[in-house]
């Protein structure tokens, strides 16, 4: 489940394994949560199951296992929400999406992803880190 690489200058803040993201009503996926100094993401974890099939291998290994990586910026708003009355979850919002996670303790990730998203510190470094130019631009003819 390790198989996601971890950008160069990008730290894990926080993180968990067994964490079900409230996807809708009868899909729930089971993986891991991690944030990061520069995102948000959530990774599925490989099937074990043996394929039968051909197109079951090839379906395997093109299957998304990284549903949800959100850039650290586009983070608008993080709260707390509730599961069947019951369980408390942490809620996930950008400009245009909303996801929900079964998380250990609530309490812990809410206060961490706040702290990040209004820390203007990791900010600045990530800002400066995209505004680095990558390579020399090619002559213009």
């Amino acid at each position: 489940m390790n198989d996601l690489v971890i950008q160069p200058g990008e730290r894990i803040l926080r993180e968990e394994r067994d964490v079900f993201w409230l996807k809708g009503w009868f899909s729930k996926p089971f993986g891991r949560l991690c944030f990061t100094t520069q995102r948000l993401f959530f990774e599925v974890p490989r099937p074990n199951a043996v394929a039968l099939s051909l197109s079951q291998a090839v379906q395997n290994e093109i299957a998304n296992r990284v549903p949800i990586d959100i850039p650290r910026d586009r983070l608008e708003q993080v709260e707390r929400g509730t599961y069947r009355k019951k369980r408390e979850t942490l809620v996930v919002r950008t400009e245009d999406e909303e996801f929900r996670f079964l998380v250990g303790v609530v309490k812990e990730w809410d206060a961490v992803l706040r702290e990040a998203m209004h820390d203007d510190k990791i900010a600045l470094a990530h800002v400066l880190e995209r505004l680095k130019p990558k390579q020399e631009p090619p002559p213009y003819r």
